[in-house]
């Protein structure tokens, strides 16, 4: 059953990245591991399933001949025996008229058992059917009887199956469930992670202030998890010199959400970096970031990610918190998966994932200083 759901969890997330990739990209992007996409569509194994007894069939009557053999007949067959052993005891007496009616009574005989011996048959074959059908019916009392008790004992058990199954399937008992296939898919979450302050690695204007800003929300809000945040870290992907380096890392209890913030374009110089781009494969277009190897990755190793526009932080950082918050928490109560796919759940107002040309525009038309110079409320 459980590799049952892991293919057709495996064929719903291949579902969801073709709806996801099949328009362009919106900010914010989350994505998640499969192994969440399993552990929120599981559910609590059910006890084996009862089924009811099934009642014996009483057996059919034979049909009874529609007719008995015609007593006529039976007065013509006699009187033709007793003539045959009269013609024969009277063979010394031979007269013409006894000969006559003995070849009359003969040729009698011929329709009488055309007529005859048909009813005999079906007298014979009714006979064995009812013997037969005597026979069934002693059989099928017996197992009626049995039947009965089996029903008694299906009734008195399937209520307590029931039961059983209405406990199992409570959502308090779901939950539970989820939670210990949680706590042994996410039980080793900083395997790759160490904490490495590296000046080499530059970072966006952002960053380090809505890291500011997440600090101080979350010690100023109600939360469900433990919280911690990592501002300078590193993600091993084969060995030291080869590694990821996370805008910053949320910790809520085991899971671990790659926070990044995209700008358009380096601000320096220009490039163009976070884009989109197309292709055309057997579905039709599909849209993919430049960025999708990394975010395969860390969901890979079961790290959760979220991308905002840095638009979108200077803008609106406080939904931003907000949205992160929601998304651990929803996870870490394993009640209900958010519908990512679907933007209503999302209180971020939604930007366009820029392409490669667009970034280039944007960059021409220093589009980042008209939000970086806006006030960044409650810091």
């Amino acid at each position: 059953m459980n590799s049952l759901l892991r293919v057709l969890t495996e064929k719903r997330k291949k579902e969801l990245y073709e709806i996801k990739h099949s328009h362009p990209l919106k900010y914010p992007e989350v994505y998640i591991p499969f192994d969440l996409y399993y552990i929120f569509r599981s559910k609590p194994a059910l006890p084996s399933k009862l089924y009811r007894p099934s009642e014996p069939i009483r057996p059919s009557s034979p049909r009874k001949p529609l007719t008995d053999i015609p007593k006529p007949v039976h007065f013509i067959s006699i009187a033709i025996i007793l003539l045959m052993i009269v013609g024969i005891v009277k063979a010394s007496q031979f007269s013409l008229a006894f000969l006559v009616v003995f070849i009359a009574i003969f040729f009698l005989t011929i329709p009488v058992s055309i007529y005859y011996l048909p009813h005999i048959k079906e007298q014979e074959k009714y006979a064995n059917e009812l013997n037969k059908y005597k026979k069934e019916l002693e059989r099928y009392d017996v197992e009626k009887e049995r039947y009965l008790i089996n029903l008694a004992e299906y009734e008195k058990n399937i209520v307590k199956i029931n039961a059983e199954i209405a406990k199992i399937q409570s959502v308090e008992n779901t939950v539970n469930h989820r939670k210990k296939l949680f706590k042994e898919k996410f039980n080793h979450p900083f395997d790759k992670f160490t904490q490495q302050y590296s000046t080499e690695i530059k970072k966006g204007v952002s960053e380090p202030l809505f890291y500011r800003y997440m600090k101080t929300q979350l010690n100023k809000s109600n939360t469900t998890c433990d919280w911690m945040i990592f501002e300078n870290g590193k993600v091993l992907k084969t060995s030291e010199d080869d590694a990821y380096y996370p805008d910053y890392v949320v910790v809520c209890d085991n899971l671990i959400i790659d926070i990044e913030i995209d700008e358009p374009y380096v601000y320096d110089n220009k490039k163009p970096i976070h884009y989109q781009y197309s292709s055309i494969n057997k579905n039709g277009t599909v849209f993919k970031s430049i960025d999708e190897e990394r975010d395969t990755f860390f969901t890979d190793n079961n790290w959760c990610v979220i991308r905002f526009a840095e638009e979108q932080i200077f803008k609106e950082p406080y939904k931003c918190f907000l949205l992160v918050k929601k998304i651990a928490e929803s996870i870490i109560s394993c009640k209900e998966l958010p519908d990512f796919e679907n933007e209503k759940d999302f209180c971020v107002l939604p930007v366009n994932k820029w392409s490669e040309t667009e970034a280039q525009q944007m960059a021409a038309d220093d589009y980042r200083d008209t939000y970086i110079n806006a006030i960044f409320d409650s810091l």
